[in-house]
C-alpha cells in the first residue's frame, strides 16, 4: 500500500514539474510574441530561444523565432529554422505557412529556384493560397531574370576567351612572321658575306 501510495506521489511530482516546465514555456513564448508585436524583434528572439531551450520541440516558440529572424534580415538563419519547421509541422495549414515563408527567406537571399520549390510545395498543400501563388510566379519570374544573366555573362565570357585566344594567336602568327624575316635577314647576310 506504501509503495502504491509513494508510486503515484511521484507521479504527481513529475506532472506537477513537467506542467510548470510547459507553462514557463507558454508564458515566455507569449512574451516573445508581444515583443514582436511591438517591434522589439531582438528581445522576441531571446525569449523564443529560452523557450526553446527548455522545451527544443515546441513548434510555436520555433516559428515564432523563424519568424523573428526573418524581420530581423537573417535570411540565412531564418531559412534554416523554416526548413526544420517542415517535418513537424502539426498539420498541413502550418505546413503550407512554413513552405511558404521558407520561399520568403529564399527568395530574399536571390536563392530563386529553391524559392520557387518551397512555394510550390505550399500551393500543393493549399493551392488557393493567392499571396504564395503571386510569391511563386514573381520568384519564377526572378529565376527567368538570373538564368538569362547567367547565360549572358557565359555568352560574354566565351565571347572574350575567343578574343583572346584570337589575339594570342595573332601574336604569335606574328611573332612567327618577325621571326621569319630575321632568319630571311641572317641568311641574306650570310648569303651576301659569303659572296665577298
Amino acid at each position: 500500500m506504501i509503495r502504491r501510495v509513494f508510486g503515484i506521489l511521484l507521479i504527481f511530482i513529475f506532472a506537477t514539474a513537467a506542467n510548470a516546465q510547459s507553462n514557463k514555456v507558454l508564458r515566455l513564448t507569449r512574451q516573445g510574441n508581444k515583443d514582436y508585436k511591438n517591434e522589439n524583434y531582438k528581445e522576441a528572439e531571446v525569449k523564443y530561444r529560452k523557450a526553446l531551450e527548455m522545451d527544443p520541440g515546441h513548434y510555436t516558440a520555433a516559428y515564432n523565432l523563424a519568424n523573428d529572424l526573418y524581420r530581423q534580415k537573417q535570411y540565412k538563419e531564418a531559412a534554416e529554422s523554416f526548413s526544420k519547421l517542415i517535418d513537424i509541422a502539426p498539420d498541413d495549414a502550418a505546413k503550407a505557412r512554413v513552405y511558404h515563408n521558407l520561399g520568403n527567406a529564399l527568395l530574399q537571399q536571390k536563392q530563386y529556384e529553391k524559392s520557387v520549390e518551397a512555394y510550390k510545395n505550399a500551393l500543393k498543400i493549399n493551392p488557393g493560397d493567392n499571396d504564395t501563388r503571386y510569391n511563386y510566379i514573381y520568384a519564377k519570374e526572378m529565376l527567368k531574370k538570373q538564368q538569362n544573366q547567367q547565360q549572358k555573362n557565359k555568352n560574354q565570357q566565351n565571347k572574350n576567351q575567343k578574343n583572346q585566344d584570337k589575339q594570342k594567336q595573332d601574336k604569335q602568327n606574328q611573332d612567327k612572321k618577325n621571326q621569319d624575316k630575321q632568319n630571311k635577314e641572317k641568311q641574306d647576310q650570310q648569303k651576301k658575306n659569303q659572296e665577298n
